[in-house]
């Protein structure tokens, strides 16, 4: 009985503390209509770029593809649109996975901060948002540093998608 108590408050505890929750602000929009973009510009803050050093296995230019194969997927991504889009991650955290696998729930969240934006040719903000998404897989058992990078670029690709296509649920 002690063992089957004890494997079960293991599996608890490995287990809590697992999920993805996210909130997004409209910050400004003069549309609630799906929007197509011509291009994709992402910038990372200087605070967000010094987090990113704690899991090197983080890629910039993953996020930024992973981002753009979900719009052409979505058939948001048009090269005869006049409309932009700029994503500017202004926080993140992305834990290790060795911090991962040794803290597990004590590690923390990660998170990914961002204001996505999208103009007209003229520059004129036609939509705004800031999303905030976080990543609650802090259990030993979670997944590996590399399915986590990439359950997280996909996660945040479909919020961004999202601001260009209000009707993209993201739960």
């Amino acid at each position: 009985m002690k063992t089957i108590l004890t494997v079960i408050l293991a599996s608890v505890l490995a287990l809590a503390g697992c999920g993805i929750s996210s909130k997004s602000k409209t910050l400004s929009s003069n549309s609630s209509t799906a929007t197509n973009v011509a291009g994709l510009s992402m910038k990372i803050s200087d605070a967000a770029r010094a987090r990113m050093r704690d899991n090197p296995g983080f890629k910039e230019d993953q996020l930024q593809s992973t981002i753009k194969d979900d719009l052409t997927k979505r058939k948001l991504l048009l090269s005869s649109s006049k409309q932009t889009l700029d994503v500017n991650v202004t926080d993140l955290r992305v834990r290790n996975g060795a911090a991962v696998y040794f803290a597990g729930v004590f590690a923390g969240n990660d998170f990914v901060v961002a204001d996505v934006i999208v103009k007209d040719a003229a520059g004129n903000i036609l939509k705004s948002s800031q999303i905030n998404v976080t990543f609650r897989l802090a259990s030993w058992a979670s997944l590996g540093t590399a399915a986590r990078n990439a359950q997280m670029y996909e996660t945040f690709a479909r919020h961004v998608a999202a601001v260009v296509d209000p009707s993209i649920s993201v739960e």
